[in-house]
């Protein structure tokens, strides 16, 4: 175990599964906010981060002993790409995002 992150090796040629020791995350995340910024993908992630930390919550204590928020922000288009349209592209032929872009948002 490196780092309190765990290795599970399933034995039938399958890479290893790393598991996070939720009960860990949740302490680390006492008193303080994070935030989830992004589309439908990023939203999933988010309501996974919630059942997660949810689970491992003592039956005795409630949510609000832990002085933590977990949130969520619908920003679709925080970056810019030139992938949307050929004529976007200004003659670039590879698809770029440009984190530059987010600083207008």
């Amino acid at each position: 175990m490196e780092g309190g992150i765990q290795r599970i090796k399933t034995g039938d040629g399958s890479p290893e599964i790393a598991l996070c020791p939720t009960k860990l995350l949740l302490d680390k995340l006492r008193g303080k906010r994070l935030m989830f910024v992004g589309d439908s993908l990023n939203h999933q992630q988010w309501e996974s981060m919630i059942c997660l930390v949810q689970s491992v919550i003592p039956p005795d204590m409630k949510e609000s002993d832990y002085n933590a928020t977990i949130e969520f922000y619908w920003a679709p288009f925080s970056a810019e790409s030139n992938s949307d349209a050929v004529s976007n592209r200004n003659g670039l032929s590879d698809r770029i995002i440009m984190p530059e872009s987010i600083s207008k948002h």
